[in-house]
């Protein structure tokens, strides 16, 4: 009983060091967010005819 609790264990194990490793590869591929947002562009407001 203790072997297939050990195999259980390593099978967690390596599924959760798999999708670790995939996590930082995907990150390395993604450009990095920039530091400050860019302010959205404000159009300047028309006069309402009256």
């Amino acid at each position: 009983m203790c072997y297939e609790f050990d195999e259980m264990y390593w099978k967690a194990r390596q599924a959760d060091e798999a999708r670790r490793k995939k996590a930082a590869d995907d990150s390395k591929d993604k450009p990095s967010a920039p530091a400050k947002p860019a302010a959205p562009e404000v159009k300047p407001r028309e006069p309402v005819p009256a």
